[in-house]
């Protein structure tokens, strides 16, 4: 029998492992079929962290996918540079997929909780050497790959340079593996 809540727990337990622990690699294993563009690996975590408290923004502004977001979580959609969690499907263009870590927004030095998460959907993740990942919750240092990640680290470097300002990420591949990128992680191409 499929029970949502359960799913929900399991998919929370296991988000939170992946930021706790940069750059290990979780699979979110869904167990529902979503209607939409999205993975569904995507909409287990948006049925998860979103709430009717929360705001979020579905780059490339697909109105049924943003709507069905919205029926199912009762989160709000809202412009880009005011969301709490922008939503970056795989098929994005890459110049938009770097504004929007631009535009993301931050926190402020007296509420820096108060930044966008960015789940961002890719081909693949791997443990190939592609990118070495250090700071807090990594051991010395941790090694990932992320297809295409070529167009939007450098934007995503710039958004977690001022720390404790910054975005936190969830990358999901379509394999519905997950890992998680806390604004304290550093992320840095292998030369």
């Amino acid at each position: 029998m499929h029970n949502k809540v359960i799913d929900s727990q399991r998919v929370f337990r296991k988000i939170l492992d992946s930021l706790s622990r940069p750059g290990k690699i979780v699979a979110l294993d869904t167990t529902f079929a979503y209607r939409t563009t999205l993975l569904d690996e995507t909409m287990d975590i948006l049925m998860t962290l979103l709430d009717r408290e929360v705001t979020f923004h579905l780059l490339g502004e697909e109105a049924a996918t943003t709507e069905e977001i919205e029926i199912r979580t009762l989160a709000r959609a809202s412009r880009l540079e005011d969301a709490d969690y922008i939503i970056i499907p795989k098929a994005t263009n890459q110049t938009l997929l770097s504004t929007a870590f631009r535009q993301a927004k931050r926190g402020t030095l007296l509420d820096p909780n108060h930044n966008a998460t960015v789940i961002l959907e890719t081909e693949a993740i791997s443990t190939d050497a592609s990118y070495v990942l250090s700071g807090p919750g990594v051991r010395e240092c941790q090694w990932v790959g992320i297809a295409a990640a070529d167009s939007w680290i450098a934007a995503r470097n710039e958004a977690v340079a001022e720390f404790p300002l910054g975005i936190d990420c969830f990358i999901v591949d379509q394999g519905g593996s997950c890992i998680g990128l806390p604004r304290t992680t550093v992320l840095e191409g292998v030369s």
